[in-house]
């Protein structure tokens, strides 16, 4: 797609006074706003990737520490790997939280031990930390992390601006293709969720688009004013590098980008005045940084020492192996997969963003058969970004096992360029049959609105359900078919019965089950659930080892006198022979998951 043409040469230049671009574009930044925060409502805090140890690093800084030194061979940090990181995002959350009182991280990592993470669609067992049974309310360590969420939200704001101020500088006069490009980062639900989150990533989308801007602002036939062009491209290239490592692929990209535009301006003086200007203040910025890992770690990059924190890929695994066997993975990671890469929205949603990529692959390729080797300068350099930075995941993933596409964002601007250009490429005979400018504004609307609505069902639809915790029930709403027990585990937990439809269940299918909990005092332990569905001859036909409420109803969380209605949604087994009588055998452990608790009657 490096190649592509602009994709609808039957749209002429806009008339603002109708196309109004501005409204439309402050209609999708309000829009992603609006839905970054249902994203944020719908995730508990720490649960989105790695948002605890980018937290970690965040609240010591804000303690007034020294950056983090690594030791892979020390005791355990909060911040694990994240503190191999390049400083710039932590250090201005920092600033941000600081003053909050009890904004501490005491009791915050107490982490669910059975988690699926990196397991996409798990039903259970899909939130990696305990949470509190009731809202916590909007104060202390919550309201900290909120708020370096909604920072993280308006840098996402900001880079749906200058991903339309970059999309106009490759294909002016397109405005259609311009919002088209804007809506592709704005609805992206992995794009809206990474926002809505405590992640460097979204410092370096913003300074990664800015930074292309600069370039290709470089790269006009006229340039006026190239000394304060070179200082802002300069210290774009520096705070990019000092976000996160991936940054420096800007580096080679601005060299070549700014020596295009001498050559095409026969202003060779010009390039080497700009190239020293851009290089000195980028290393001024940044070098220090790198300086401080050789010191350090014996590396510039620090990232030998990232994956010694991490853990390195074992077994090993080739190019040709990672490729075949993770390329899905990496595919719903770029558009729609949440927690810690354990929930998956509907297969509509993966599959309504498989079409559209299909779309614009088709549209691109098309668009280079048609005429070849006359694409922009300025699309070839966003194609040569994209691509560097796919290098540099590929090599980071063969490393460690960490193949997912959201690790692409900092080309999220060009990716969602060459996208934009694809698809109205594909759509190029209908828009010159309907009369071109008219019906691509239409077009774009109508897939803009079409984005935001699918990225706007995901939270309430396929989120918020994994962190629902065990409802509440008053002793005077208990079911009417409840089918009673007195039982008592480890003498603090009482069953008091249980719900299961009468209605038959298939193999491999699910058999919902409600217990019925009451803790008849404090409990100190976060007590493991041991669920075994026994089938023909007691054959174990399913099994479920998690806390209470699918892992979001930690024992040491109950409130005595509480009855919690805990619902479970029972795998049954592909060859469990049928048809047969189910039943349910429970009891909870801890530590030794073949040592039951004891239990009284």
């Amino acid at each position: 797609m490096t190649a592509m043409l602009a994709p609808v040469s039957a749209v002429a230049a806009p008339r603002r006074r109708r196309d109004r671009p501005g409204v439309w574009l402050a209609l999708i930044i309000f829009a992603h706003l609006v839905l970054g925060f249902m994203y944020d409502h719908a995730t508990p805090i720490f649960e989105a990737p790695d948002e605890g140890t980018h937290y970690a690093f965040v609240s010591w800084l804000a303690d007034g520490h020294g950056l983090p030194v690594q030791a892979p061979a020390g005791p355990h940090t909060l911040w694990a790997q994240e503190g191999s990181q390049p400083p710039l995002y932590y250090w201005l959350a920092a600033r941000l939280v600081a003053w909050l009182p009890d904004r501490a991280l005491d009791g915050a990592f107490v982490q669910n031990p059975l988690t699926h993470i990196g397991i996409p669609g798990t039903p259970h067992n899909a939130n990696l930390y305990r949470h509190p049974l009731q809202p916590p309310g909007l104060y202390g360590l919550e309201l900290a992390v909120k708020l370096v969420r909604w920072f993280s939200l308006l840098l996402g704001a900001v880079t749906i601006y200058l991903t339309w101020r970059l999309a106009n500088l490759v294909f002016r006069g397109q405005t259609a293709f311009a919002l088209l490009a804007a809506a592709l980062v704005a609805f992206n639900p992995m794009v809206l969720f990474i926002n809505a989150s405590v992640n460097n990533d979204n410092l370096l989308m913003l300074l990664s688009t800015a930074a292309l801007v600069a370039i290709l602002s470089f790269m006009q036939p006229q340039v006026s004013r190239p000394v304060p062009r070179a200082v802002v491209l300069g210290l774009l290239l520096g705070l990019a590098a000092l976000t996160k490592v991936s940054g420096l692929v800007l580096w080679p990209v601005a060299v070549l980008g700014v020596a295009w535009g001498a050559w095409r301006r026969r202003d060779w003086r010009g390039f080497l005045m700009a190239g020293l200007i851009t290089a000195a203040l980028a290393l001024l910025v940044s070098g220090w940084w790198y300086w401080r890992n050789q010191q350090l770690y014996g590396e510039w990059l620090g990232l030998k020492t990232m994956i010694a924190m991490e853990g390195q890929r074992v077994p090993p695994i080739t190019l040709g192996s990672l490729l075949s066997r993770e390329w899905y993975g990496f595919f719903i990671s770029y558009w729609a997969v949440f927690g810690v890469f354990s929930i998956l929205p509907g297969d509509w949603v993966v599959g309504f963003y498989g079409l559209l990529t299909l779309v614009a692959i088709l549209g691109g390729l098309q668009s280079m058969l048609r005429r070849p080797l006359r694409a922009p300068a300025e699309v070839l350099l966003l194609g040569l970004f994209s691509i560097l930075t796919l290098v540099g995941v590929i090599n980071w993933t063969l490393q460690t096992p960490a193949s997912q596409g959201r690790l692409m964002f900092g080309a999220i601007a060009p990716l969602s360029i060459l996208m934009a250009s694809g698809i109205l490429a594909a759509a190029r005979p209908l828009l010159r049959q309907r009369a071109g400018r008219a019906w691509a504004n239409s077009l774009v609307l109508t897939l803009g609105a079409a984005l935001a609505l699918v990225a706007g069902v995901i939270p309430p639809a396929y989120i918020a359900p994994h962190y629902v915790p065990p409802t509440q029930v008053a002793l005077a709403d208990m079911p009417a078919d409840l089918h009673p027990t007195d039982v008592t585990f480890v003498g603090a937990i009482q069953l008091l019965g249980y719900t299961a439809p009468i209605t038959p269940v298939a193999p491999g299918g699910r058999q919902p089950i409600t217990l019925y909990w009451l803790a008849t005092q404090p409990i100190d332990h976060d007590y493991i659930l041991a669920m075994h569905l026994l089938g023909r001859h007691g054959v174990e036909v399913g099994k479920i080892d998690s806390w209470p409420g699918s892992g979001n109803g930690a024992t040491s969380q109950w409130t005595p006198g509480v009855i919690y209605a805990d619902t479970v949604l029972m795998p049954v087994a592909d060859n469990a022979a049928a048809p047969s009588q189910l039943a349910l055998n429970l009891y909870f452990w801890e530590g030794d998951s073949l040592s039951a608790l004891p239990m009284s009657t």
